[in-house]
């Protein structure tokens, strides 16, 4: 899964009207409260921290395709050719690169070919590879 955090924020908006709204999108109710007829406040009232299942989960239930925060149903990175990568060794260390190449290993799994800042060229296994921020 992602080493990414992602964020779920939830916004309330009051407005005061002197007949019901019908709401059609944020941009109306943003000109009816500061430009229209209408008064109105908002506050964030949640802020929570995802991880990478959470927002693909969250993604879906909106109608979005997990792709949108480049990761894929079950909240990995998905991982394309000069994306800028956090590499992590064996040993728990971390060193930055960008992929080259993807390759198959003989027992099937992906194999990512990294470029380190050095220019040190490194194959790694997928589970080792995450998007660099």
């Amino acid at each position: 899964m992602t080493k990414r955090i992602f964020y779920k924020t939830k916004i309330v908006i009051e407005i005061l009207s002197e007949e019901p709204q019908s709401v059609n999108s944020l941009a109306d109710i943003e000109y009816d409260i500061t430009e229209g007829n209408n008064s109105g406040s908002w506050n964030v009232v949640e802020t929570m921290e995802l991880n990478g299942l959470a927002c693909a989960n969250e993604l879906k239930s909106q109608g979005t395709d997990p792709e949108f925060f480049q990761i894929d149903d079950d909240g990995n990175d998905l991982l394309n050719e000069g994306d800028d990568v956090e590499v992590e060794n064996e040993d728990g260390t971390t060193w930055i690169g960008t992929i080259l190449d993807f390759r198959e290993d003989i027992d099937g799994s992906t194999i990512v070919v990294v470029e380190g800042q050095d220019g040190d060229v490194l194959d790694v296994s997928a589970e080792q590879v995450t998007i660099y921020n």
